[in-house]
């Protein structure tokens, strides 16, 4: 579905795909959508491609947004300049700036301000890469050693 017009698409229901300037989905599911700005509540998004995104009481599988701001809702990776999250999760963040209140971020590779739950950042990522590549190789060497 394409809106190249300036209006604004209200979405309630299930489409597979949504092309506009501003489009809004409330309690509804969409595989992609593609906008200048998207507001998303109560619903969920597999895809977005947006330059602002906006998120209450939903989730989001991968969202590429220029800013993005998470309100009591989760998102699974975010690729953008800067986010907002509050009460909410995300899996992976790439971004300059997380600005984050009472949320939980599996891996962020950025600039955590706020009170977040950090499970890892690119340095524990790192490392954890780094110690997982020594234990698999000193395995296989042992393994290749009895042969």
């Amino acid at each position: 579905m394409e809106n190249p017009e300036q209006e604004p698409v209200e979405i309630s229901g299930e489409v597979s795909a949504i092309q506009g300037t501003v489009i809004h989905v409330t309690n509804g599911v969409v595989q992609s959508a593609q906008a200048e700005t998207l507001t998303l509540e109560n619903g969920g998004i597999g895809k977005v491609n947006a330059r602002t995104v906006s998120l209450q009481d939903g989730g989001i599988g991968t969202v590429r947004a220029e800013g993005v701001a998470v309100e009591d809702g989760g998102v699974g990776i975010v690729l953008s300049d800067s986010m907002t999250l509050e009460d909410g999760g995300v899996g992976v963040v790439v971004a300059d700036t997380v600005t984050a209140q009472d949320s939980f971020v599996g891996l962020v590779l950025g600039d955590v301000q706020g009170e977040a739950q950090v499970l890892f950042d690119w340095r524990a990522a790192l490392a954890l890469g780094v110690g997982l590549g020594l234990i698999l190789n000193l395995f296989k060497w042992l393994l290749g050693k009895r042969d």
